[in-house]
């Protein structure tokens, strides 16, 4: 401290005699002595100001994050582990999640390029995209066909009597959720509803993504529309595999409030004969895939069925007549040399097998009972497992075109 007044004493003592005006002896010592902070005159005293730098806290709440100091604890940006894209081709959504550093995962329209880029190669049903705003960074994604849900003419629906409880209601409130899910930003809470920020006027919107979404499904939904242009005020949900229709009020008209139960349906309608638009066919969902069916309509594979353990039967989908799938997935020819026309859909073990087996199935082995008796098998999970029970179990595919033997 000595030393400090000492120097201001002499740098006072050089300013007069060099004829300078006077200097505030109280800033002099402020700047001598203050190290770590910046002199500021306050009611006529200079003071030492030190200042604490920001920092985040050691700690956030749950599901909340720092970066930056003068922000504070902010929520979490949503990652695309945390999001499903919708693989639907209407001009408001889009197939590709891209993590950007300011606000978490975003879906966008990817941008496609030329299929060298991506290695190894793309498969028959992806496409080589570039990431917007991601230089050089390529990637194989499913990008489906564009599919917009249709509008139902008033005229195809006639009422149908007693409307029974609805069999639809968990496909349609899935489809709900998986819209609220990918637009978070066109939902509010209204006292643990959610309703639509847009109001009213975002339903015709919400009806045609929450329709879309269930005809991904292979589900056919959409609002009816009268011969002077009229949308109705709800949607209609097919019933699987007829022409049966659930009349669907998902939203209110005063605040836009979701349905969360099944009373959201109200009546039952039969669609006129034909006018039903078959859902595309889905795609192979791996290379190399195997013929369905033969020109004439006739199932191009069979299935494979023995006795197996615990009084159960096994069932393998086998080719029929297809060596070179059985070629190109490597399981022909036979060791010895013999060609193999008629083979798994993969080797035990492939990560695709199952896959291709539930798109040759249209979704999967379907147990069946002539009797109408119990065909669950003993002791296991393997859906190619049925009970052996007299000659009443087999397994089919979804439709029941193509079944293994009675056992």
């Amino acid at each position: 401290m000595k030393r400090v007044l000492f120097v201001v004493a002499a740098v006072l003592f050089i300013l007069s005699c060099n004829g300078m005006p006077p200097v505030d002896t109280g800033q002099l010592f402020c700047m001598a002595t203050c190290k770590n902070g910046k002199c500021e005159k306050k009611d006529g005293v200079w003071l030492c100001i030190v200042t604490t730098p920001v920092t985040c806290p050691a700690q956030c709440p749950s599901g909340q994050i720092c970066t930056d100091p003068k922000l504070g604890c902010v929520p979490k940006p949503v990652t695309c582990a945390e999001i499903v894209c919708p693989q639907i081709g209407d001009p408001t959504t889009a197939t590709v999640c891209v993590n950007t550093p300011s606000v978490g995962a975003m879906c966008v329209d990817p941008v496609v390029v030329s299929p060298t880029t991506c290695d190894p190669a793309c498969k028959a049903n992806e496409k080589c995209v570039v990431r917007p705003g991601v230089e050089k960074v390529y990637e194989c994604v499913v990008v489906l066909d564009p599919v917009v849900a249709p509008l139902i003419p008033d005229e195809e629906l006639t009422l149908v009597k007693p409307p029974g409880s609805s069999q639809m209601w968990a496909e349609t409130d899935a489809a709900i959720k998986r819209y609220q899910t990918i637009h978070p930003e066109k939902w509010m809470d209204r006292s643990g509803l959610q309703c639509l920020s847009a109001g009213p006027s975002g339903i015709d919107e919400a009806f045609l993504a929450i329709s879309t979404e269930l005809l991904r499904q292979t589900i056919v939904a959409g609002q009816s529309i009268s011969q002077s242009g009229q949308r109705s005020d709800c949607i209609f949900v097919n019933r699987t595999g007829g022409n049966l229709y659930e009349e669907m009020h998902i939203f209110d008209y005063s605040r836009a409030c979701a349905a969360t139960t099944s009373g959201a349906y109200k009546q039952l309608y039969k669609r006129s004969t034909g006018s039903v638009p078959p859902p595309d066919p889905p795609p192979c969902p791996a290379l190399p895939c195997p013929l369905k069916t033969y020109p004439d309509g006739k199932a191009h594979w069979k299935f494979n069925s023995k006795p197996h353990t615990m009084g159960n039967a096994d069932s393998t989908p086998v080719t029929v007549a297809q060596e070179p799938f059985c070629a190109a997935t490597g399981q022909s020819p036979m060791a010895e040399g013999t060609l193999k026309a008629s083979c798994p859909m993969r080797k035990e073990g492939d990560p695709d097998r199952a896959a291709v087996e539930n798109w040759l199935l249209d979704g999967g082995p379907v147990r069946d009972s002539k009797d109408g008796g119990n065909c669950e098998p003993n002791n296991t999970t393997n859906p190619y497992a049925f009970l052996m029970r007299g000659g009443n179990c087999r397994n089919c595919n979804t439709g029941k075109t193509v079944c293994t033997d009675w056992w």
